[in-house]
């Protein structure tokens, strides 16, 4: 069985082993094709020049990230595991099924725990007054590969921001395709123009996440709401009362016995073929309603019970013609 969800990207915001004042950051969300393209800028105020260890989760991005200081690119740093730049920094590396994790213990209770090469870290030469830090990547979105339309996840870790000297203002602008909505939103929104959503977060560490789904017309959410088994449930109750007017039409026939059991035999497999056909085929029927932002992929056992389907429905089609049989019977005295 193929995995029903695919994980996104791990991304989160600035953190760094010693305390910074980050005034505001602004956080703009591009999404297309599954791809969230992210520009984050940071305002952070430092009392006087020096240099600052910054870094940030970014786990299985699309692309690598990219770091302007002050207008600078600032280029991705790498040490070794045993580096005095971490113990210098009140970082530790920590051995890990072998590999090294960056560690760094905020208080008793919370630390931040990653895989090295998942974190992007860099050196901030910072001038006295107001420093510009801008970041742009692109991450993957979390998708699932089973159920009635591919809807997408997309989380950015925030809680880091906890830890920040001072805290400001957190502006988020996502925009999405015209086709798709968000649901299943961690932060309230502030206001909405279309395809386009705008947070304003303030003091609220939690994680921002949001779910994004395609836009369905009025029928797909009908044919949602009946399902397949009832679909075929429907087309199967139709022929079987199409079997009683058809069994009244050929009884007044006065056909021969042997043809009579033919005829029930062969209508028995048209009525599981039908049940089982309608019931597959609904699948295709929702994901043409919904269009490309269809998936209607599912994990199914229904044709299992085929065989006591056929058999049901053989028995069912006897005892029908038997009460036919005797209605007429009775209607002819």
């Amino acid at each position: 069985m193929a995995n029903p969800y695919i994980d996104g990207s791990k991304h989160s915001t600035l953190l760094s082993s010693k305390k910074i004042t980050v005034k505001k950051e602004n956080i703009k969300i591009v999404i297309n094709d599954g791809v969230a393209s992210l520009h984050i800028t940071y305002f952070i105020e430092s009392d006087k020049a020096g240099k600052l260890p910054l870094l940030f989760l970014a786990k299985d991005l699309k692309n690598d990230a990219k770091v302007k200081l002050n207008g600078s690119i600032i280029e991705k740093q790498y040490y070794s595991f045993d580096s005095s730049f971490y113990r210098e920094n009140g970082i530790q590396t920590v051995l890990n099924d072998s590999e090294y994790n960056l560690l760094i213990r905020f208080d008793k209770e919370t630390e931040f725990s990653e895989n090295m090469k998942d974190v992007f870290l860099f050196e901030a030469k910072l001038k006295k007054g107001t420093n510009i830090i801008e970041v742009d990547y692109q991450a993957e979105l979390g998708f699932n590969t089973y159920g009635y339309t591919q809807d997408y996840d997309f989380e950015y870790l925030l809680y880091p921001s906890k830890f920040w000297k001072e805290f400001g203002t957190i502006t988020i602008d996502v925009t999405v395709p015209k086709d798709f909505d968000l649901t299943n939103v961690s932060h309230e929104l502030t206001r909405r123009n279309q395809n386009k959503y705008h947070f304003q977060i303030n003091k609220n560490f939690e994680d921002f996440k949001f779910k994004m789904v395609p836009k369905i017309s009025s029928l797909s959410k009908f044919l949602i709401a009946i399902g397949p088994f009832k679909f075929a449930l429907i087309i199967a109750v139709l022929l079987y009362s199409l079997f009683i007017y058809l069994t009244i039409k050929i009884k007044k026939k006065q056909l021969s016995k042997l043809k009579i059991i033919l005829w029930k035999l062969m209508y028995s497999i048209v009525l599981t073929f039908a049940l089982y056909y309608a019931y597959y085929a609904f699948y295709d029927l929702v994901r043409a309603t919904i269009g490309e932002n269809g998936l209607c992929n599912f994990y199914d056992l229904f044709l299992l019970t085929l065989p006591f389907f056929a058999l049901g429905f053989l028995i069912l089609l006897f005892f029908t013609d038997a009460l036919i049989v005797k209605k007429m019977n009775k209607n002819a005295l």
